[in-house]
């Protein structure tokens, strides 16, 4: 199954390769013509000039993990669900 590939551009997957060869992962913050922010997945905030990095692509691929039922059981799910829902309409206390 495709995950969800209809969600807003500026949450689009960043992947650098610096000049020193570490490479990064996150979501572009601010791009131009010369240079390049991107806050990676620990949120810490990364600037490069383009002509100094290896590498950069973006992808559509989404950095929330995929749901796992090994992580959250159907039922613990399930519990979730009805407690936003209960909230969201004023019902939780």
């Amino acid at each position: 199954m495709e995950v969800m590939k209809d969600f807003p551009q500026e949450y689009e997957t960043a992947n650098v390769t610096a000049a020193d060869g570490t490479k990064y992962q996150g979501v572009v913050l601010n791009e131009d013509a010369f240079t390049l922010q991107v806050l990676d997945t620990r949120e810490v905030l990364h600037s490069w000039e383009k002509s100094s990095l290896k590498s950069y692509e973006k992808t559509r691929q989404s950095l929330m993990p995929a749901y796992d039922e090994k992580t959250l059981p159907e039922k613990d799910l399930q519990d979730l669900l009805a407690f936003l829902a209960a909230s969201a309409s004023g019902g939780a206390k």
